[in-house]
């Protein structure tokens, strides 16, 4: 995942913004052969819309530019868009209160993944519990969290599922 800053006429960024180039194709794909051509995929996200397409706009710019000044062509398509999905305020303010209530430290984050909490956020209110990962490294083969952290998060979950059942 790559973290680049938009930059804008009031010089604001944007720490939320994230672009992943999820996929990779070179023709002819061999070791020893430069490509004669490549298939990518970029992947922007954020938790606004404006940011998302400031940051595609960023990067698209970017590489016509590059392929103008070598000389080579550049085609882009768009093949999806999701909009951002805020969780519900007060499913994640009960969240906070009750970590609270079990003294677990916590902090508010966004997730620039679409869960399956995206998609439920349709038809009944969402929220989402993370746990820390070691340097902050997720979906990612050197990801690990604490067996301690996994507890303290189940620990959590339970806790709002009372809380809910009582409801």
């Amino acid at each position: 995942m790559y973290r680049y800053r938009r930059i804008d006429s009031s010089d604001a960024s944007r720490p939320d913004t994230v672009a992943t180039a999820g996929r990779i194709h070179c023709e002819p794909n061999a070791v020893n052969v430069l490509p004669g051509a490549a298939d990518y995929s970029i992947d922007v996200r954020d938790v606004d819309e404006v940011a998302i397409s400031t940051a595609s706009a960023v990067v698209f710019d970017s590489l016509a530019g590059i392929a103008a000044r070598r000389g080579i062509g550049f085609e882009s398509e768009l093949t999806g868009k999701t909009a951002p999905t805020p969780m519900s305020a007060s499913l994640v303010a009960r969240l906070e209160s009750l970590a609270d209530s079990v003294e677990l430290r916590w902090h508010r984050t966004n997730s620039g993944a679409l869960h399956d909490a995206a998609m439920m956020a349709n038809v009944c209110n969402t929220a989402m519990i993370f746990v820390p990962s070691k340097d902050g490294r997720s979906h990612s083969p050197r990801a690990w969290t604490d067996y301690a952290d996994i507890a303290q998060g189940a620990e959590l979950l339970l806790a709002a599922v009372i809380d809910q059942a009582g409801t």
